[in-house]
């Protein structure tokens, strides 16, 4: 059985290791086929949102507890503030397949970006 730790490591650094991936792909395409600026911003805002969900998470992993009601809990506060970023980039993917963009890579994009979704949904709910 899982812990809420292991469990809260997974759902952030899950996307972040997705993103990571998604760029060596681009990185390894990039003389078949340039992505178009829907595609590139749509896979950094995603980046940009996991990354600050593994900093936070590693931030306040080795930071020494101060345990203070939800409501006052920065941690929670910076996961809620990923919900907006999130959504964006979610819809930057979906406008990038619509111009022709790999599916295959803007379904990592929307897969990935599923658990911090989830991840705001419940930091908001914690509130």
């Amino acid at each position: 059985m899982m812990n809420s730790h292991w469990t809260m490591g997974l759902l952030t650094c899950g996307p972040f290791v997705l993103a990571l991936a998604a760029w060596a792909s681009q990185f390894w395409m990039w003389r078949r086929q340039k992505p178009g600026s829907m595609t590139l911003a749509a896979l950094g805002i995603f980046s940009a949102s996991a990354s600050l969900a593994v900093w936070t998470f590693f931030y306040y992993d080795f930071r020494p507890p101060s345990n203070p009601p939800p409501w006052q809990d920065s941690e929670i506060f910076i996961i809620v503030l990923l919900l907006l970023p999130v959504m964006v980039a979610m819809l930057f993917a979906l406008g990038a397949v619509l111009r022709g963009a790999p599916k295959w890579l803007m379904a990592i994009v929307e897969i990935g970006s599923l658990p911090l979704l989830f991840l705001s949904c419940m930091a908001i709910g914690a509130v």
